[in-house]
């Protein structure tokens, strides 16, 4: 893919030469005003929507103005607190800090500024001109995109909250700013040009087509800012060989080849062998496994009697060295290659292009074996009250609880039980007329003979439109302190209006959901009913809808009899599998508690990063990395009946044994270890200038459970299912689960 980008920079050269948000602020003593002027140089630029705040140090607002049109803004009254102010516009957010000498310097708000106190906020000490340089042009590259969005370049802030966070992390983290750098390579080179002019020549047509498979390093191993200067310009000495089509046929991880081809001229094949293990004494570009290139390798970098990467890795056509293998003993020998046919020819002298390979570690495994226990003994200790059982198994630092029976449900002083509220919570739950179609209510995604779910693997709405998770059960809502799988809302209060306004599930505004239940003459009866007032309102809506799920538990399973005192309610395998998920199965890590699941957010290894499926999870909600891929942690009650399993439904069953005697399903999957430590196919390549690449939680581990053990962890999440109830439970069974 090309990036030309002269005619563009000569545009926005015109409209954004010198670029600079300035706030020119006066007058902070006494009651003087503060004004300002937001301003681009060069251009007639448009403040509309654009808002400048003062914050104190706490990051508190202070004050809030609207910016004009023309840029100008004024506070009201000066603030002696202010230490800093803010000009912004959604995810935009540029800021300077407030000094006291302000009459005497007026104060600019810029992307240079914006940088400076990010590098003073997270980066003390550490600041150089260069690191200043590399956040403000990023700063600069936000605002530019907003205005002139290009199709070719991803969102400049896709991956952070706002720009001010943005900056923070650029500053606080080298990773950070090598992965953006890359990611964001043509923008920022855009960027760059606009504001440093005397670039703008240099910088003004960009082809960074091989940045997907050669990637520059500088002599300490990171990668160069600028790929797309020529490598005659660019003090550069290694490049890392990241094409993945290339690299999912050769044994996984990390190739670097040494730019040393051109200096060393032709040489022996003795002395092609010492000159290339001579580089691992100095650890050029941070490895220490410098060595001449398999056949293969090297072949590799020629494509149809041309170099695949002329520009990133610039070499010369002629013979090469490299290593082969005999069919008989796998022997390496040398052969020297003549590029960039990539034929093999006889020669006594060749040219030197060493290689490091760095293997990727080895996926976790663990042997499969039975443990043997004495099922007596087992039965004895688990008759006990739970407090005296056999300690879990769990990683240093978890919380956990232990397994038990439900506990009286919880109803919010706000929102308190009635009859009224339930029959008017399930009357709307039931009513498809709630969508924009007329055609799917939300009953039909969570269907009460399906375990109130629908046993897809990802759910229809409105119009049949598909979305991209599985509908989640929603018994035992009630216990829930977040509420779907990236836990966006923590009531369920909030949770009820959000699959109406959803445009791939119910498809209506807020305004058409009360001109709808207002329209229907069952629903005046029903609101007077529950709250003494026939007219319909959205918070009416909230409150009995949410009422209504809360009715919506489990009916005592076969382990809640057991835990009350019916030692034979549980048979054998059942009670193996329950001491198999507190010890070796290692499930109370994630799956304690009465509802068997300790509501927390993990990433199992099912992002698809970069691929079709991608699902970034819980990082939408919170922009955190680390949760990059991390969904919540679903309970474990009735789970039998709630197939298929995870947020994208891609397990249909539990465990299944097969006519060969293994076994098939999610739990075997996480006996393997879901995808630890594969990278080959999680989600595609391991990522080594990515800072979101999402992180598999450390508890996934391979169990090492054999298929005796695993059919017994599998019987007893039976043991832990009870068929759905499809009516709301009444007032008592609501103060007593357990005793239904």
């Amino acid at each position: 893919m090309s990036f030309l980008l002269s005619m563009s920079l000569k545009r926005a050269n015109r409209m954004f030469q010198g670029l600079a948000l300035a706030a020119l602020l006066a007058g902070c003593n006494g009651s003087e005003p503060i004004q300002g002027q937001v301003s681009v140089t060069g251009t007639e630029a448009d403040w509309h929507g654009y808002e400048a705040r003062l914050l104190n140090a706490s990051g508190q607002e202070l004050q809030r103005t609207r910016v004009e049109d023309d840029g100008q803004f004024r506070f009201a009254r000066g603030e002696q607190q202010a230490t800093q102010v803010e000009v912004l516009a959604g995810a935009v957010r540029l800021r300077s800090a407030v000094s006291e000498e302000i009459n005497d310097a007026p104060l600019r708000v810029s992307a240079q500024t914006t940088a400076a106190l990010a590098l003073a906020d997270v980066a003390a000490g550490q600041s150089t001109d260069e690191l200043l340089d590399e956040v403000a042009n990023a700063l600069h590259a936000v605002v530019l995109q907003q205005r002139q969005p290009l199709d070719n370049e991803a969102q400049a802030l896709r991956d952070y909250a706002d720009s001010w966070t943005m900056a923070r992390m650029l500053a606080a983290s080298e990773k950070h700013r090598i992965g953006y750098q890359l990611a964001h390579q043509a923008l920022l080179i855009r960027s760059q040009a606009l504001r440093q002019p005397a670039l703008a020549e240099e910088y003004a047509t960009a082809d960074l087509t091989e940045l997907s498979g050669m990637i520059r390093l500088q002599a300490d191993g990171r990668p160069l800012r600028w790929q797309h200067l020529p490598a005659d310009k660019s003090d550069w000495r290694c490049a890392d060989y990241v094409d993945r089509p290339v690299q999912q046929r050769w044994p996984r991880g990390q190739r670097i080849w040494a730019r040393v081809a051109a200096d060393a001229g032709l040489v022996s094949a003795s002395a092609a062998v010492t000159q290339a293990a001579s580089l691992n004494s100095g650890a050029l570009c941070g490895h220490s496994d410098w060595r001449l290139p398999m056949l293969y390798e090297l072949q590799s970098l020629a494509e149809q009697g041309q170099w695949r990467y002329p520009a990133s890795l610039p070499l010369a056509d002629g013979d090469y060295w490299a290593l082969a293998s005999t069919n008989s003993d796998q022997q390496e020998q040398l052969v020297v290659v003549r590029m960039p046919t990539a034929e093999l020819v006889t020669a006594n002298q060749a040219l030197l292009l060493p290689l490091s390979f760095r293997a990727d570690a080895a996926a976790p495994t663990k042997p499969r074996v039975t443990t043997e226990v004495d099922l007596t003994a087992l039965r004895a200790q688990y008759t006990q009250p739970s407090a005296l059982w056999p300690a879990p198994t769990v990683d240093a630092g978890i919380q956990w609880q232990e397994l038990g029976n439900l506990p009286p449900v919880p109803f919010p002083a706000d929102n308190p039980y009635s009859e009224a509220k339930v029959a008017l919570g399930q009357a709307l739950f039931f009513d498809s007329n709630l969508s924009a179609g007329r055609d799917v209510a939300c009953a039909s995604c969570h269907v009460p003979q399906q375990m109130w779910s629908d046993q897809r693997r990802v759910s229809e709405g409105t119009a049949g439109q598909k979305g991209r998770r599985q509908a989640m059960p929603v018994t035992n809502t009630a216990y829930f302190p977040a509420f779907f799988w990236d836990g966006r809302v923590t009531t369920l209060e909030q949770q009820s209006t959000h699959p109406v306004r959803d445009p791939l599930e119910m498809a209506l505004t807020l305004e058409q959901l009360l001109q709808r239940m207002q329209e229907d003459p069952r629903y005046g009866p029903l609101f007077k009913a529950a709250y003494g007032d026939e007219q319909p309102s959205l918070d009416g809506f909230a409150k009995a809808v949410a009422t209504f799920q809360r009715t919506l538990i489990s009916r005592p399973a076969a382990f809640d009899r057991f835990v009350q005192g019916d030692s034979t309610a549980l048979n054998d395998q059942q009670l193996h599998g329950l001491h198999l998920y507190r010890t070796k199965a290692r499930c109370m890590n994630c799956h304690s508690g009465p509802l068997l699941s300790d509501h927390s957010f993990r990433n199992t290894g099912l992002t698809y990063y970069g691929r079709t499926l991608q699902d970034r999870g819980r990082f939408e909600q919170s922009r955190s990395h680390q949760q990059l891929g991390a969904f919540r942690v679903p309970p474990l009650r009735d789970i039998a009946y709630s197939a298929p399993y995870m947020h994208n439904g891609v397990f249909p069953i539990l465990a299944r044994e097969t006519k060969s005697g293994g076994v098939v399903g999610v739990i075997p999957m996480y006996n393997a270890g879901m995808t630890q430590g594969r990278n080959g196919n999680y989600p595609q390549y391991e990522s080594r200038y990515d800072p979101f690449f999402p992180v598999i939680d450390a508890a996934i581990q391979p169990l090492g459970l054999s298929s005796e053990e695993m059919l017994a962890l599998n019987a007893f999440l039976q043991a832990v299912s009870a068929e759905p109830t499809s009516e709301p439970a009444t007032l008592p069974v609501l103060q007593d689960p357990a005793g239904q």
